[in-house]
């Protein structure tokens, strides 16, 4: 029987996941107020803007 040992605690795994996840967020919405294209628009320019 082998016991799982991490070297990082898991609040701070987490941490670092949420960051992960909101600095893609900040990226999709940064670039979508950049080329914000009425036709092709990743999400909308008010969606954007209002999500930051």
């Amino acid at each position: 029987m082998s016991v799982k040992q991490y070297l990082y605690p898991s609040w701070l795994r987490i941490w670092h996941a949420i960051n992960a996840i909101l600095c893609i967020l900040l990226i999709i919405t940064g670039l979508s107020i950049q080329y914000s294209d009425p036709e092709t628009a990743l999400i909308g320019f008010q969606t954007a803007v209002q999500i930051t």
